[in-house]
């Protein structure tokens, strides 16, 4: 769903992924999509090395986006890079105090912003935005959303959007059948 909304924003897509069975396996995965494996210890480090990796193939401005957001939409995308003509960063606060999206242009990357935050809590924004001001980079921001972070989030996106057929989440779950009331959990 991810890969669906940046190809409809009509921008090029670099996959940043874990490694995980080695460089064949992700050119298996990924086909001809250009991609790199993350390097850096902490998520932190990995952002930051994401942007640098992308600026070094040649782009002046780069949005990372997580896998966990598949109502994930190309206007997000597109505002996303056009408000990076303007700012140095650009975020996309998620519901729960994090962001699902973080872009930056080339001259505007700097490391201090991914320093000292506490990942995976409600104040991952707040500490980027404060991180952001005290390093004197520019913010601007996208709407809302929410990502998928456990499985009352994964039953809450179902619950919402469970008869969308044009969502690859939506599909995935349904055509598995997994069982998601809270009774019990696949």
């Amino acid at each position: 769903d991810v890969f669906r909304a940046c190809s409809a924003a009509g921008v090029p897509v670099v996959i940043a992924h874990d490694g995980g069975g080695g460089g064949s396996d992700a050119a298996e995965f990924f086909g001809r999509l250009p991609s790199f494996p993350q390097r850096g210890n902490g998520l932190g480090e990995r952002m930051h090395a994401a942007f640098a990796d992308c600026f070094d193939l040649g782009f002046s401005s780069a949005v990372l986006v997580g896998s966990d957001v598949p109502n994930l939409d190309a206007r997000s995308v597109s505002r996303a890079l056009r408000l990076l003509d303007r700012r140095d960063m650009v975020l996309g606060p998620s519901r729960d105090g994090g962001y699902y999206l973080i872009g930056f242009r080339k001259s505007g990357l700097m490391g201090t912003v991914f320093q000292d935050i506490p990942w995976s809590t409600g104040a991952v924004m707040k500490r980027t935005r404060e991180a952001a001001r005290l390093s004197c980079i520019s913010i601007a921001a996208v709407r809302p959303t929410r990502d998928i972070d456990d499985l009352d989030g994964l039953r809450r996106f179902m619950k919402k959007n469970g008869r969308r057929d044009d969502l690859e989440t939506v599909r995935f779950v349904n055509d598995r059948n997994y069982i998601l009331d809270s009774a019990g959990a696949s």
